[in-house]
């Protein structure tokens, strides 16, 4: 496949082995790996399957802060940047270091892409939860962006990956995830590439109002059956990653009138609270009512979710203020400049200041 895989990592030794296997039986053309400034094993196991493998280069960078050449960088759209550089390949594949193609994923990418005449397509992963904080807050998360941003959506309800073909995208505002993001060479470098959002963490959603904002055709799609994705791993992962992308997300969540993502978290606690306000004021039919109504948002949010993920709609309470508490806790942070990922803060200006 006429496809250049770009792998920004930093220290993810833990995920690049399986990556990195996944990526070479998909089919692509190239795959570079760029170590940024790994204090870890990433770039000894990227070493060791460049010198299997003819397809993978490793590109190491040294620190970020050494260089004055890239001050207001933040490390992943430079790292991005400079894995795409020189690319001559139709497409650029960007793929997070723990993302996992399925077999034949990255081809039904492609095809679909190809047959829409897609700019750029961008996959949201399956999602992997092994501990109750990624249960409680991921798939909650990832329904509040569906309800937030614009998604296309599978014909027929299967998937890319099941023949299904991606329809134009719905209203609101354009987004992408940065998890597996499929460019044309072409249109990458008519936006400006990762130099053009170079100070956001929240660079794919960035990429894809330029995207949007230029005319040009985007779509993001369930990746259900082509990539798979752990994002992280425990309670404190889920705290800080989340976290940083809070803000530029959703907003500050004490901006009025409360929007989408604040009325969401907050339905089912004022449902809980009105019922259990009227069973003690002795209003017991109303209070019958109100749960009814609890249980009619842990049937809608469950029905949101993807298949294999519905058993953890039992969360939504518990999530929903796990999630509030990150939320705040990243927007102070943000506001107080402290907010730090992979030990390092987010460049001046950057998205959601």
């Amino acid at each position: 496949m006429d496809v250049r895989i770009v792998i920004p990592a930093r220290n993810e030794a833990r995920n690049l082995d399986a990556c990195l296997a996944a990526a070479a039986a998909s089919g692509a053309a190239e795959i570079v790996v760029v170590d940024d400034d790994s204090s870890d094993a990433t770039a000894a196991i990227a070493q060791n399957w460049a010198a299997r493998d003819r397809r993978i280069e490793v590109l190491r960078l040294g620190p970020l802060e050494a260089d004055d050449a890239w001050r207001g960088w933040a490390g992943k759209n430079r790292a991005c940047w400079l894995g795409a550089e020189g690319a001559e390949r139709a497409w650029l594949l960007f793929l997070d270091a723990d993302a996992r193609l399925l077999p034949g994923g990255l081809a039904a990418a492609l095809r679909n892409a190809e047959a829409e005449g897609l700019d750029a397509l961008s996959l949201s992963p399956e999602q992997e939860c092994g501990s109750w904080a990624e249960a409680a807050v991921v798939p909650l998360v990832f329904t509040l962006l569906n309800r937030c941003y614009a998604h296309g959506e599978p014909a027929g309800g299967d998937g890319i990956a099941g023949g299904g073909s991606a329809r134009r995208e719905r209203g609101g505002e354009a987004a992408a995830n940065g998890q597996f993001f499929l460019w044309r060479r072409e249109a990458y470098r008519r936006v400006g590439g990762h130099a053009a959002v170079r100070g956001g963490w929240l660079e794919d959603v960035a990429l894809a109002r330029r995207l949007r904002d230029g005319g040009g055709r985007l779509a993001l799609l369930p990746g259900t059956g082509c990539v798979r994705v752990r994002m992280y791993r425990g309670w404190r992962e889920v705290w800080r990653g989340w976290g940083k992308n809070a803000v530029p997300l959703f907003g500050w969540p004490w901006a009025w009138p409360p929007g989408v993502a604040a009325r969401t978290l907050a339905a089912p606690w004022i449902f809980l609270a009105a019922a259990a306000g009227s069973l003690a004021a002795g209003w017991g039919w109303l209070a019958a009512t109100l749960a009814l109504g609890l249980a009619a948002l842990h049937g809608d949010y469950a029905r949101r979710l993807p298949r294999g993920q519905r058993r953890y709609a039992v969360w939504l309470l518990p999530g929903s203020a796990v999630y509030a508490a990150i939320w705040w806790s990243g927007a102070r942070r943000l506001r107080k400049g402290t907010l730090r990922w992979k030990d390092r803060a987010e460049p001046p200006g950057a998205a959601g200041r």
